[in-house]
């Protein structure tokens, strides 16, 4: 099976640049991580997210574009696979708290922003014939 990285030789365009460079930051649970928004190109198309990794990870987001990639697919079919809300709750252990509502519907804007990105065909391309990481 191919990986994300023969992916990215291949289409070059995929690019990830450091729009703000947030800082270290400390979530609500204690976790303190580095924060950044990012902005993803392929093919003249733009996305803007948000991008965070823990304090002990020293690779700066341009120089992993296939972990961002990584995240931005795995988020997409999380998305994609679930049979609703509920089924969101069931398969990842959550209470479905407005908190929880939140993020779903965080979740789904961001996919749809990855397929608008990528295209529904590549996405389908990446899950079905490369390794993720």
């Amino acid at each position: 099976m191919k990986t994300l990285n023969d992916w990215h030789r291949k289409y070059r365009s995929f690019t990830v640049r450091v729009a703000e460079n947030i800082g270290p930051r400390t979530d609500e649970d204690g976790w303190e991580h580095y924060a950044y928004k990012l902005e993803v190109t392929f093919r003249r198309r733009k996305m803007t997210m948000d991008w965070k990794h823990g304090l002990g990870v020293t690779d700066y987001p341009e120089d992993v574009p296939t972990h961002i990639l990584d995240a931005m697919v795995s988020d997409y079919w999380t998305w994609k696979n679930a049979n609703g809300y509920e089924d969101y709750c069931s398969e990842f252990g959550l209470e479905g708290s407005r908190e929880d509502y939140r993020s779903w519907e965080q979740l789904g804007r961001f996919a749809e922003d990855v397929e608008d990105l990528l295209g529904a065909v590549l996405l389908e391309d990446l899950r079905d014939n490369y390794e993720r990481l």
